[in-house]
């Protein structure tokens, strides 16, 4: 008849602006839903943000006896290249990479080999911790160092693991990925979980997965200019597609291959290493449907 409809999947939590595009020819508005004016002063209409509230289930249940109830984990942050250095067969220097006075902005030496030294010495145990929170294990910009923001003139190698440069495969600087699976088996030796820290926002700009599939991550150029966080893109209103820096494009995970690829590395280092999960970096920067995927992913595959 004189009604025609269409179905498009919506992100959860975020409003929405459409249009309608009439016979090929005319966008249109229609005046009797909500409208809203963009960037480019065109008028759109506006769908609120779709949530559940109030919540349509019950908070859950106390896990089965003998299941890990993660309400009462106590975990110790292990920032893995300023702990110890167990192995200076794989340490790594980055020429640049220093800042004045006595701070660094370079590697320090500290791997995994050194976190499991800690874990057989009983450290963790006396302490009281039953979680381990280790640092970003995926390859970083070992080669490359980069400035600071903010202001900050400082450069810095990426002894930190929030700059991934190849997320498929794990940090030399810290060692193996053996090294890696050895801290998780001694580490459940001694009762102790294990989180990987998952940065998931970004890759570094030489990174090639962002220069072999460009269109997988957000253009900073829009809103007519670098969308910089905190810059010429708002924190909070662009945070699913701002750039942290200009040497950090942000992932589209709208875009069904970008998401299947970053989830796809992250299931594939819980399998491999056997770690318990994951600390996820600055998630309200992701759309939510990578992490939707993630999680069932993990319980397809993963989850017994």
């Amino acid at each position: 008849g004189n009604v025609w409809t269409a179905t498009a999947d919506v992100p959860y939590g975020k409003a929405v602006q459409y249009k309608y595009f009439v016979n090929g020819t005319t966008w249109t508005i229609d005046n009797s839903q909500p409208t809203t004016t963009d960037g480019n002063n065109n008028t759109n209409n506006l769908l609120a943000a779709l949530t559940c509230d109030p919540a349509l289930c019950d908070a859950p249940p106390d896990p089965p006896p003998g299941v890990f109830d993660w309400r009462s984990a106590v975990l110790y942050f292990v920032f893995v290249d300023r702990f110890v250095n167990g192995n200076g067969a794989n340490d790594c220097h980055v020429a640049g990479a220093s800042v004045s006075g006595t701070a660094s902005g370079d590697y320090e030496g500290g791997d995994w080999t050194g976190v499991t030294q800690k874990i057989d010495a009983g450290y963790f145990d006396d302490l009281g911790v039953n979680t381990l929170w280790v640092t970003v294990p995926v390859k970083n910009a070992d080669q490359d160092a980069y400035p600071g923001t903010g202001g900050d003139t400082h450069v810095y190698s990426a002894y930190h693991g929030y700059w991934p440069y190849d997320p498929s495969s794990t940090e030399t600087c810290f060692g193996t990925l053996a090294e890696l699976q050895t801290l998780v088996s001694e580490a459940h030796k001694h009762s102790l979980k294990v989180l990987f820290d998952f940065a998931m926002v970004h890759v570094t700009i030489d990174s090639p997965v962002y220069q072999n599939n460009p269109g997988w991550f957000w253009p900073n150029s829009w809103n007519n200019g670098d969308c910089i966080c905190g810059q010429n893109c708002d924190w909070n209103a662009q945070a699913y597609r701002c750039w942290f820096a200009s040497y950090l494009p942000h992932w589209n995970y709208t875009v069904q291959a970008a998401r299947d690829y970053s989830v796809g590395t992250a299931v594939n280092l819980a399998k491999t290493t056997g770690a318990d999960g994951f600390r996820l970096d600055a998630i309200k920067h992701v759309d939510s449907s990578w992490l939707l995927e993630l999680r069932q992913q993990i319980q397809a595959t993963i989850v017994p």
